[in-house]
């Protein structure tokens, strides 16, 4: 158990598993350089990394040791992170959205997946991930990158010839944020992350999309003012057609709910991603 700086809660807590093995880093580090601390010190044949606000179930790991057996090729298992059945509405659409693929593209696989399936890293997420020791001791994550430091970490292997294998059978619940301006936070920090390390990894034009639009959108506007109104009818009108295309399974209210605040969540993104990639490309560190 991986404890990243001060918390004497956390520490409090694991006092009643003496069974448990706590590296306990008295300054807080970047994921990467924490991790890589706990996979230095690790044993065994398979890193099993677990978020500790999950929710898993009782047979996981039974599940992903017969995985294991049946697909020895593979060098990284994930699975999705689903919404807890105890959630509040705006939780619950919040993990509709996030599984939606017309919304949030090929990650909508990291929140529902419904087959076992050889995937890239855009479909598996740290909280829920197991990896051949080996390999991880090999290649460790960056230690300079603020987030998304797991999908660097994985373009590196899948580079390397890893398999990766997603299966819902390795699904856990996962709780999602209170309110949309918590929510609008996480995306900040997520698309953060990724601009950071567009540099490092291969670009795909799902991440690139909304910065590009809102790039574009910026520039119609600044040259001719005019074209504000068209431009945002144009945007509107496509964000309408998109989101009917997806929002099937959705009541009424989300539906409008989802149009209404869900333009929102790309904005925030699409500046994040290009502030990440700013940052990478100026950043003596990076």
């Amino acid at each position: 158990m991986l404890v990243n700086g001060p918390d004497t809660e956390s520490l409090e807590v694991l006092k009643s598993f003496p069974q448990v093995k706590v590296l306990n880093l008295p300054e807080h580090q970047h994921p990467g350089s924490a991790r890589n601390q706990l996979i230095r010190e690790s044993q065994g044949q398979y890193l099993v990394f677990l978020d500790d606000d999950l929710t898993v179930p009782k047979d996981y790991f039974s599940a992903l040791l017969k995985l294991i057996n049946q697909k020895p090729e593979v060098s990284v298992y994930g699975g999705p992170n689903w919404t807890p059945v105890v959630s509040n509405n705006f939780q619950v659409l919040q993990g509709k959205w996030l599984s939606d693929s017309w919304l949030v593209g090929p990650v909508s696989r990291r929140y529902e997946l419904l087959r076992p399936a050889q995937v890239g890293e855009e479909s598996l997420i740290l909280c829920n991930l197991t990896v051949k020791a080996q390999l991880a001791k090999q290649n460790l994550f960056r230690s300079d990158l603020f987030c998304a430091e797991e999908n660097e970490w994985l373009d590196r292997l899948k580079k390397l010839g890893a398999v990766f294998l997603a299966s819902p059978e390795l699904g856990v619940s996962h709780e999602r944020r209170a309110d949309y301006i918590s929510f609008l936070k996480q995306i900040k920090k997520y698309g953060f992350g990724r601009g950071q390390i567009l540099k490092h990894t291969e670009v795909s034009w799902n991440h690139w999309f909304p910065s590009l639009t809102v790039l574009l959108l910026g520039i119609f506007c600044w040259v001719r003012p005019t074209f504000v109104v068209w431009t945002l009818g144009f945007y509107w009108g496509f964000w309408f057609f998109k989101s009917f295309l997806s929002l099937s399974r959705y009541s009424t209210k989300e539906k409008m709910t989802t149009l209404l605040l869900f333009p929102g969540v790309q904005l925030v993104y699409a500046l994040a991603v290009l502030r990440g990639f700013q940052y990478s490309v100026f950043s003596r560190k990076n």
